[in-house]
């Protein structure tokens, strides 16, 4: 994804993978083009957007691993697509902003913990690689950067039958990250009309904030809410 000037592209064909590149820019896809002629059977060069991109037309049935320096403007969009269950490649290597190394590498408890980590982290094991100094770029960002692996999970992290509901509630209790989840399940979607009891006899703490909650503790909720959906 953002193969640019395709430094990063030759390195994976001389090691002899098949590259899928995505790049937005047509001047770019043209200069790739002609970098890398008589390698049609090895190099796809595709001008398209990558958040605008049907990753399941690209992936098809194959397993596939992604490798990108992601364009760190659309990097956590990119890459919550990405973690889909559904079409999710068995690995992920990018570098991307250090904040958004910060989230994806968080752990329940800590402040960088929220939507993108809880996403990434049912499919995938995170790894910060490696730092990237700022003198490694021209011009040198104003931002630090690093490199993240992500390994797919043989199973999800944890079982919701329902993951729209699953990511609709973790999602709203995100935006309300600073208040207790008592307060938060009385105000979202499809937890508001369900008995406290309920969420504390599962022996979820009703004074825990968003940012303390285990994937384990938002499955749980989901659950419940789905049975109590069911039950309706």
């Amino acid at each position: 994804i953002g193969p640019g000037l395709g430094v990063m592209t030759e390195g994976l064909l001389e090691r002899g993978a098949r590259v899928h590149a995505i790049e937005i820019d047509h001047r770019l896809v043209a200069h790739l083009e002609n970098q890398f002629p008589g390698r049609a059977d090895q190099l796809l060069v595709t001008a398209a957007d990558a958040t605008k991109t049907d990753w399941r037309a690209v992936f098809g049935e194959e397993s596939v691993r992604v490798v990108s320096n992601l364009p760190y403007s659309v990097g956590s969009r990119v890459l919550y697509d990405l973690a889909n269950p559904e079409l999710a490649p068995k690995g992920i290597t990018v570098m991307v902003q250090s904040d958004v190394a910060d989230r994806l590498t968080a752990k329940p408890g800590h402040g960088d913990w929220g939507v993108l980590g809880v996403r990434m982290a049912m499919m995938y094991e995170a790894k910060r690689v490696k730092d990237v100094s700022g003198s490694c770029f021209v011009p040198p960002p104003r931002v630090g950067s690093a490199v993240v692996h992500l390994s797919r999970r043989p199973e999800p992290a944890v079982h919701v039958s329902d993951r729209t509901v699953y990511e609709t509630i973790v999602k709203f209790a995100f935006t309300r990250r600073r208040k207790q989840l008592g307060s938060i399940l009385r105000e979202g979607p499809y937890t508001a009309e369900i008995p406290r009891e309920h969420f504390e006899t599962a022996g979820l703490r009703l004074t825990a904030r968003p940012g303390e909650l285990s994937l384990s503790d938002w499955a749980e909720i989901t659950n419940i809410s789905l049975a109590q959906i069911g039950g309706d």
